[in-house]
């Protein structure tokens, strides 16, 4: 009798080995389950798309080994907090930080894709492609995604793992990335720390989102909690295609985290200053010959009137952005324009201030000369109130039981969080600790990747509790 033998090999993580005798009858000689992991195997390269490394595939395939012989009860146990132990992390912390720490590789490896995967505002090709790549991450952390078409800007994607119309905490990032002067720079890393555009705004906090919910989802906890993810597609350009979206979907929430990037000295965002743009162009008398020195003169003298509104006690600022004159040789300037930005802390502020610029720009010169104003307040303020403050004297609690120092913070520019309504707790910078963002040395430091990972898990699971 002759006899055929042949070895098929299924999706390289399941091999059969078959015996066909003379009659074409089939004998199942082994059946060999154990994934290949060599580094060019189709396991590993799934596992790479993923967004694991190898080294971080190794310990996902220890850490389930460990869930599965160790079982429910000790997850129940580690969870459990011990009485006397406020000062100290709890198991559930410990559990949460080891997990991360063995995922660090995996954590820098989704900020290298993302930062390599450049989303300029004007790029919707390049934000959907960025979206479509996290839409697969956060699927595979049990998350339903909801997109959200908007024009010129890309999709806004909002991901949930509940179906109730609230939810317990709303993360907030965004997909696009400023552009700093001298273009972009690419994913590099020095020592302790990774540079890149977009790595402190917003990549790396999106990333410490994801691995924040992996180590709440290897703990077990992560449906405990009813979690949203927003990530929004024109923060850059003034939020306008966001707001809407944000408002409703805060409105929602119990506690909103914006994943910005955290400030050099632990500083967590409790404050956000809103932001108005006006643009101001000359307009001529039709019967006089003005020069370009008059022009010049009248366009100055307003602007600076307008930025002596500044009040740094009373968190105003009034700044001039851009100031531009064409004028042809020995004719009238065809155009001589400035924009000026405004940033309060108080959206009373910044209504009298809009009317304080519509009126001097209305006042003309001897030589008829005044002003059109285009624009108008872009964002309100993320105003510290009570229940903010409250909701940051909770995460500082946390915060110290992980041993990380955290300190409240206020920021100047303007972020999509502001939309937030004013009865909602929020804070913001709960992403890496950044530096130089919207700068060519914009970069964050590995470190803090897996510490405010732990952080950002910890608070989750405390605002889910209902003790935030």
């Amino acid at each position: 009798m002759r006899h055929a033998f042949r070895s098929l090999e299924l999706f390289d993580f399941a091999r059969v080995d078959l015996r066909m005798d003379s009659d074409g009858s089939l004998y199942i000689l082994e059946i060999n389950s154990m994934a290949s992991l060599g580094v060019t195997g189709t396991y590993v390269h799934a596992a790479n798309t993923a967004g694991y490394t190898y080294e971080s595939l190794v310990n996902r395939i220890l850490d389930v080994a460990a869930m599965r012989y160790f079982g429910q009860a000790y997850v129940a146990a580690a969870e459990e907090q011990v009485p006397g132990t406020e000062t100290r992390p709890s198991k559930l912390s410990t559990r949460v930080r080891s997990y991360l720490r063995a995922q660090a590789p995996t954590i820098e490896h989704s900020v290298r894709r993302m930062v390599e995967i450049r989303t300029p505002a004007t790029e919707v090709e390049r934000i959907n492609a960025l979206g479509e790549w996290l839409t697969g991450q956060f699927k595979h952390l049990g998350f339903a995604v909801r997109s959200i078409p908007r024009v010129g800007v890309g999709n806004l994607l909002y991901f949930h793992n509940h179906e109730e119309a609230e939810c317990d905490v709303l993360l907030l990032g965004h997909l696009d990335t400023p552009i700093p002067i001298g273009g972009f720079v690419p994913f590099r890393e020095v020592g302790s720390r990774i540079y890149g555009t977009g790595v402190a705004e917003n990549k790396g906090g999106i990333a410490v989102a994801l691995a924040a919910l992996r180590a709440l989802r290897y703990a077990r906890t992560v449906r405990r909690i009813r979690c949203g993810v927003l990530l929004t597609t024109d923060d850059t350009r003034n939020g306008a295609a966001a707001r809407a979206v944000v408002e409703e979907l805060a409105a929602q929430a119990r506690y909103v985290i914006g994943l910005k990037a955290g400030d050099p000295e632990g500083g967590v965002v409790t404050s956000r200053a809103g932001r108005g743009t006006y643009r101001l162009e000359t307009v001529y008398p039709s019967k006089r010959r003005v020069t370009e020195a008059q022009v010049l003169a009248h366009l100055y003298r307003r602007v600076k009137s307008m930025e002596d509104l500044s009040d740094a006690e009373a968190g105003l600022r009034v700044a001039v952005r851009r100031l531009e004159l064409d004028a042809p040789f020995g004719r009238t300037p065809e155009k001589a324009e400035a924009v000026v930005s405004v940033r309060f802390s108080r959206l009373d502020d910044g209504e009298r201030i809009e009317r304080e610029i519509r009126s001097l720009a209305a006042k003309r010169s001897t030589k008829g000369i005044r002003l059109s104003v285009t624009g108008q307040i872009r964002r309100p303020p993320l105003a510290i109130n009570t229940a903010r403050l409250a909701f940051f004297e909770e995460v500082a609690s946390v915060a110290r039981r992980l041993h990380i120092g955290v300190t409240s913070t206020h920021r100047w520019h303007s972020a999509d969080i502001c939309f937030v309504p004013d009865d909602i707790p929020a804070i913001d910078g709960m992403g890496p600790v950044g530096y130089g963002e919207r700068t060519q040395e914009e970069h964050i430091t590995r470190s803090s990747l897996v510490e405010r990972s732990a952080l950002l898990a910890m608070v989750m699971h405390r605002c889910a509790k209902g003790d935030a």
